[in-house]
């Protein structure tokens, strides 16, 4: 499937579920001469209660991503809805409170700066994907 979110890693995505528990891993990556896009993240779910066409979860897990200028990594805990319109079709989403580092850096007359900033949020993350 395909997933987006900071601790859910965007890109090409494997979910399966062992019964209750469920684990998740995403991961995309990009190079050219210049510049470079790499991101990553694995998420380790629980469910509390499901039905035919929807699951519903409790969610922990960690990601980053990386560019040129900017780097984020971070971790956390949460709960998600999975819906299956179909036997195989899976939906998404999930609502993480999310630590994350976040590190820049800009370049001032030839000198490069880094900042690195500690940050919480209550971050979405998204999928859709099929169950083999």
């Amino acid at each position: 499937g395909l997933a987006a979110g900071l601790t859910s890693g965007i890109g090409i995505a494997y979910r399966q579920h062992f019964g209750d528990f469920g684990i998740q891993a995403a991961t995309v990556g990009g190079f050219t001469e210049d510049d470079h896009f790499v991101s990553g993240g694995l998420h380790l779910m629980y469910t509390l209660f499901y039905t035919r066409q929807a699951r519903f979860y409790v969610v922990a897990g960690g990601g980053g991503l990386s560019t040129d200028d900017h780097s984020a990594v971070g971790g956390g805990a949460g709960v998600g809805i999975e819906w299956r319109p179909d036997k195989r079709i899976y939906v998404y989403a999930d609502f993480i409170l999310t630590a994350f580092r976040l590190k820049e850096t800009e370049v001032l007359r030839g000198v490069d700066l880094e900042s690195v900033n500690w940050r919480m949020y209550p971050l979405p993350g998204v999928g859709i994907g099929f169950y083999l």
